[in-house]
């Protein structure tokens, strides 16, 4: 179990679920909603909320396993633990929960001028779907491997998006961020941005195996010019 959910947001089902809530020194600032890799609220993660506090953002990741087991703990290095918690997730309901949230997270004490949503690997899929169903301010995805999948959904998009790629990763072929980025065509408001030497997850500093600081620090980069320019700080 993790005691760093120390929010609770309540489900169009009626239930409730914990979220990982950090604020910036201000105390007030947009709204950012975060959204999971397969390990769940993770040291990463917690992590990356505190990044984006920094930038100024209220920051909310809530907890999607908490259908599987609520608060489960999964080190970023555990794999195959991470692909078992993600094989029982639920991703209409993850969507449904994320929406939910959304709105919990426009409503929160200290959110203002916009919310917006950013999501790592299955979290860049499930935002991709929470930009096409529910209208955030702006949408970041970071190497959302399903997305290829579902390239009708890039219909419903009208905010900002910008999506990270990298050309080596191994569970998307740069053959399927081909076609996701030709879906983006005539689009407005797309940054679309690839890496060619980009493995999966290559942002997660907490993972060993995934981890490529170089490429790290670009996006990194590239995506706080990108939320300053969509969802703008002061």
């Amino acid at each position: 179990m993790i005691d760093r959910l120390n929010h609770v947001i309540a489900t169009t089902e009626g239930d409730q679920l914990g979220a990982l809530l950090r604020r910036p020194a201000s105390g007030t600032g947009p709204g950012l909603l975060l959204v999971q890799e397969i390990f769940g609220i993770s040291d990463y993660l917690a992590f990356s909320a505190d990044r984006l506090a920094r930038l100024g953002y209220v920051v909310m990741a809530p907890d999607l396993y908490w259908r599987v087991e609520a608060g489960a703990a999964i080190s970023d290095n555990d794999l195959d633990t991470a692909f078992q918690f993600a094989s029982e997730l639920d991703p209409q309901a993850a969507v449904g929960d994320l929406i939910a949230a959304l709105g919990h997270l426009r409503d929160v004490d200290g959110v203002t001028d916009g919310t917006g949503i950013l999501g790592f690997c299955l979290g860049g899929a499930l935002a991709y779907h929470v930009a096409s169903l529910a209208e955030p301010d702006t949408c970041v995805s970071y190497y959302g491997s399903a997305i290829p999948d579902a390239l009708a959904a890039m219909r419903g998009i009208s905010c900002p998006i910008l999506f990270h790629f990298g050309e080596q990763d191994q569970y998307t072929p740069v053959e399927s961020v081909d076609r996701v980025e030709a879906a983006t065509a005539g689009m407005t408001g797309v940054q679309f941005e690839r890496y060619p030497t980009g493995g999966h997850a290559f942002d997660n500093a907490f993972s060993e195996q995934f981890h490529q600081p170089r490429n790290a620090v670009t996006a990194w980069g590239i995506t706080a010019q990108f939320l300053q320019r969509t969802l703008p700080v002061g």
